[in-house]
This record gives C-alpha cells, structure tokens and sequence, in this order.
C-alpha cells in the first residue's frame, strides 16, 4: 500500500511534507515528527533540509509517492538553491548602506534559509546583515514582527545600527529600564523590532509570547545561550518555537565545548541536535572510568561537523576584509617581592595543582569545594575557577576576601522552610540579611602591573595622536580600573571610563572616545567588550587576561574591524611564573576546538583529547 507525501505548514507557517501514516518506518527521514492527534508524520520543506528530507524518503522505496504540489514544490527548491549559490537577490531590491561581498552572502544565506546560523568574526557586520534582512522580507511583502534577542551591552547599540542602516525604514523599540516600563513596552510595542535582553526575554517570556506578535526571531552572540540547563536557553528556545524564521548569530560559536553548540541549535529547531541532552553528551563526549563528572575528550567530532556546515556560514575578517597588520606581543613583568610572597602562600597553602587548568575546558566538571586559608582567614571556594580568580588578583596587586558567614544559617528559625524553598542567605528572599558584606580588600603599595603599565603608555603616549584602548578584568574599587584610572589621571591624559554600571552611557563614551582628540585612552571591562567599535584606537593593552575565550575574542576586535585604516599593535601584560601564560594556552586550545566543529575539514579527526598546562611557584630574587 503506497503513502502519499502531500505539502502542508505547520503551526508556526512553516513549510512542511506530510504523510498520514503512524508507521515507525517513516521516523526515518531528516526532522521527522510525529503528530499523534492527527497520526501524521511531518518533516521540514524549507531549503536546504527539505532536499535532505526527500534523499530520505526516496531510499525508503515505492511505497512512497509524492503528490503534484511536492514535485512541484521540488522545481522551487532547484531554484532557490541556484539562487542561494549565486547569491541573487530579489531584482529592485536597494541598500540604504552599501554591503561588502561577505554582508551579500550573509544576506543571501539568512534570506534563503529559514533556519539559519551566521558565525561570522565580530567586526563583519552581522547587525547589518540582519537589517538587511528584515528591509529585504518588507520589499517583498514578506515582513512579520521581529523578535532580537542579545546581551544587554549589545541591546543598547541596535537601535542606533537600526536606524543607520534601514534609513528609519524599519521601527523598533528597546525593552529597558524599570520591571514596570520594560512590561509597558512588550505590551503596547507595534514596532517591526522588539529588542530585549536574553534575561529580560528569561524573565517576561509568557508576556512576550502573549503579548507581542512576531514570526522571526533573531538570537545575537548566540554563545549566550550556549548552557542547555541556563534558563535564558530554555526560554529562547521556547520563545523560538512561535518564529518560523529563526537566525543565530555570534563570531565564537563554541567557546571550547561541543556543548556549547547543543542549545544554539536546539533554539533553530529541535531536528538540528535531535538527541536528548544526556543523549547528547553520551554521543560526543569522552568521560573518565572513575570520574563520570570528568571529561578526558571529544568524539564523533565529523557528525557535529557535517551538522554545523549545512545550516551556517562562518567566515574571519583574513578572508573578508584588506585590513591593515595586527601585532600581538607579550609583554612579561616580574611581581614584586610582596605580590610574590602572597601569591605563593595561595598556592601553597590551598596545595593547589595547577595542572588540573586544563579542567578549564570542562567548566561543568568542577564540582569539588575547597577550605582556602590565608594566613588566619579561612574561606571556602566553589572551584578550581575561583582559585584562579584569586592568583589572577594577586597578580594585579590585590586580594579580596570573602567576608560571608558559612555559618549564618546555624541555629536560624526559618532554615527548614528556607531549604524547602531553595532560599539562599544574602539574597532578596533571606528574611534575615539580604545583601552580603563587602570583602576584605588587600592591597600592595606598588603593583608590578600598574608599574609596567606605565612604562608602556609612556612609549605609545610619546606618538602625539595615538589612541589606546586598555581591557581589565576587575572594576570593584580600589582594583584594577581604578589603579589604572589613577594612573591615566596623573600622567594628565584625557580618557573615559566603562564597566558593568555605566550603563546607557556606553555609546556616548564610545562616540567620545572616537571623535574627540584630546580623549586618548579608554579604560574598560573586559566584559563590555562587545557590540561597540572603536576604530580610533590604534594600540590596545590588556591589564589582565579573561579565560573566557567569548569575552576575550570579543575585546580583541574591537578596533579591528570594517573601517580600520592604520596597523593596529595589541600588548598583553603577562605576570612572569603566573597563570597568565597558562590562561593563554587554554584560550589558544578552545579556539581549536572551535575551528574543528564550525569549518570544513578534510580528514576531520574523529577524537579530540585535551593536553595539560601547568604553572609553578613564584621564584624572587629578594626572598630567603
């Protein structure tokens, strides 16, 4: 008895195939799902899946036949997949901001394929490109709201790039602000874009469902929703399910982990990572005999692969655009007697190994706590990333002590309803103390750091034009972006200033910072290092490294990028027998990994295992 495969859409208006039939034979092509009301199988009919979907059907044999609108359904995929890779757009079609020839394949790519990944470097345009987008679905008539998602420092941007690029053709609004105005606006928005924060989409999702009515959605730095167990994946992913139209978009896709693509591709469609999440990891991921938490390595790498190649385009800035030549250069510096001292007591006294940095790969995996004592202060610390925290401020001249009682809950009346309702002490919820003491904050007279640091602006501050960029780590005060605001102040040069609280202001610095000749030094958080672009600056100078590969790609672009006219030099500090250097090679390792699972490879290895970094003690030439 044959099975006639018919065209339909699903609840979403997606494009669908259709065969009335509740045989377990038919769970065999590319996206099957099956409908158990209407016992009804259905696979995607967009392009480039739909082609795959088809391959399938046919190798199942004669029994199934496909109806006339299905054959002719087949002639339009030939023709958009020669459009597709001529790049050809629909004839009339004007830009308001002329495209580089990788903004057209982008376009081409998020324009032919409803579902679709753009791992293009920042710096390539991506905001464009999905303006372009949403200009090029209202030119031909096809324009539905757009719900963007993305980290609250990008947010604040879009709108300006909006507005550039669509010439005020396209309207949106920005969910900012009070519980109350943020509501306000998902509720009364009739913009074409509503622009919220992955924590903002987290906490208003049912309102957002409810209230604004979109058929495209637009997940920018992707990576952000890397965590499958993080509620701001869940609710993007359930956010998405109302889009028929879904695009992610980020320049470092993986961040070291196969993991890290899991949720990524769930939020494009459930068939794109089709197995359960321990499935998942089972498939992919090499665990230890004795550890189950421990992960050695990487396997079936070639699957992820071919996954990743057919619903993404990447592209680097080296294949894009003629820039002029970056330099990077290591610029080592010794601690002083007193940092090395108490560096040394850190490693000693926690009996810490630092070859288990390479664990850093695995951030999932550090489960055990640690009892830290230095000298009578005893505290206690989540991970081996927590230790690494404290060598890294010692590094830079400081050390900040938990002052929280371990023991606040002893004795406590509301303990047991508090354990039942998971309510944690320092928080809102606590009915006894709801916000933590501030640390304890130890600092050294001269850091090695700030010293070196001057040394090297006063070489880049003798050119009399030159602008420098300077990424830390640390803005709690008296630390690192106050040392080095400090120091800026008294070498009498002008600067702005950003970290987590500048808030709304970081465009008007950003502008500042490129227009304004006698602001020569921007002094930032690492972590702010996104979405902005800061061409005027022609040196960059990291203080203190993140090993967070997103947060430090993203900082090293910033003023490498579309419109960068002079040779760029890039200085990293790297504290002497630190774990600067370590926190280097680790970066280094999770770039590879990200190049194997997002490029296309010949003689893709099948396994992948990690190697071991190590960093010592701390030798000075002034200690007994």
């Amino acid at each position: 008895m044959s099975i006639l495969i018919r065209m339909g859409t699903s609840g979403n208006g997606v494009p669908v195939f259709t065969a009335p039939n509740s045989s377990t034979e038919l769970s065999r092509p590319f996206g099957a799902t099956f409908d158990q009301s209407k016992s009804l199988w259905m696979y995607p009919a967009y392009f480039p899946v739909a082609g795959i979907v088809l391959e399938d059907m046919k190798a199942l044999g004669p029994t199934l036949v496909f109806s006339d609108k299905v054959l002719a359904y087949r002639e339009t995929l030939t023709r958009i997949a020669e459009a597709y890779a001529a790049t050809t757009l629909p004839t009339g079609f004007t830009f308001v901001t002329p495209p580089y020839a990788h903004q057209l394949l982008g376009l081409a790519h998020v324009y032919y394929m409803l579902r679709a990944a753009l791992f293009y470097a920042p710096g390539l345009g991506k905001s464009k490109i999905a303006i372009d987008l949403l200009r090029l679905l209202k030119f031909t008539g096809k324009l539905e709201r757009t719900l963007l998602l993305g980290p609250l420092v990008t947010i604040r941007n879009w709108g300006h790039e909006i507005d550039v690029h669509s010439g005020g053709e396209l309207t949106w609004t920005a969910v900012l602000g009070t519980p109350e105005a943020k509501r306000q606006a998902i509720e009364t928005s009739t913009s074409d874009i509503l622009l919220v924060t992955y924590d903002t989409a987290s906490r208003y999702c049912d309102t957002i469902l409810e209230k604004y009515d979109y058929r495209n959605i637009v997940a920018d730095e992707s990576h952000n929703i890397k965590s499958w167990s993080a509620s701001r994946t869940k609710s993007a992913a359930e956010l998405s399910q109302k889009a028929d139209r879904r695009v992610i978009m980020t320049g470092t896709p993986t961040l070291g982990s196969p993991d890290d693509l899991y949720g990524q591709f769930r939020f494009l469609g459930t068939y794109f990572m089709p197995e359960p999440y321990f499935k998942y990891r089972e498939r992919f991921f090499e665990f230890s005999d004795s550890n189950k938490y421990a992960i050695l390595g990487y396997k079936n790498l070639p699957i992820l692969n071919r996954r990743t190649l057919l619903i993404s385009v990447k592209k680097s800035k080296e294949e894009c655009l003629d820039l002029p030549e970056r330099t990077i250069q290591d610029i080592s510096f010794d601690l002083s007697r007193d940092e090395s001292v108490l560096y040394n007591k850190l490693i000693l006294e926690m009996g810490l190994d630092l070859s288990q940095l390479r664990t850093f790969l695995a951030p999932d995996s550090f489960g055990v706590k640690n009892l830290v004592k230095l000298g009578s202060t005893s505290y206690e610390v989540p991970s081996i990333a927590v230790l690494l925290n404290k060598l890294g401020q010692v590094r830079s001249g400081f050390l900040l002590t938990s002052n929280v009682n371990p023991t606040i809950c002893d004795g406590c009346q509301h303990l047991s309803a508090c354990v039942a309702a998971r309510i944690e002490p320092y928080t809102k919820a606590c009915q006894v103390i709801t916000k933590p003491p501030e640390p304890t904050l130890t600092a050294v007279a001269k850091p090695a750091a700030i010293e070196a640091l001057s040394d090297l602006l006063d070489s880049i501050l003798a050119e009399p034009t030159s602008k420098i960029l300077i990424w830390a780590r640390y803005s709690y005060k008296g630390t690192e972006l106050d040392a080095i605001q400090a120091l800026v102040e008294a070498k009498g040069v002008g600067f702005v200033r950003v970290d987590g609280r500048t808030g709304s202001k970081i465009q008007d610095l950003v502008d500042k910072f490129n227009t304004d000749p006698a602001i020569r030094v921007y002094i930032a958080q690492i972590a702010t290092g996104v979405g902005i672009t800061l061409n005027a600056a022609s040196y960059m100078i990291y203080f203190s490294i993140d090993y967070s590969l997103g947060t430090y790609l993203q900082s090293l672009d910033r003023n490498y990028r579309i419109g960068q006219k002079s040779a760029v030099t890039v200085y990293r500090l790297i504290g002497s027998g630190t774990v600067d250097g370590a926190i280097l090679q680790l970066l280094d390792c999770k770039v590879e990994v990200d190049r194997i699972l997002t490029t296309r490879i010949d003689n893709l290895p099948s396994t992948m295992h990690r190697g071991t970094v190590r960093a010592n003690v701390i030798e000075h030439n002034d200690e007994a």
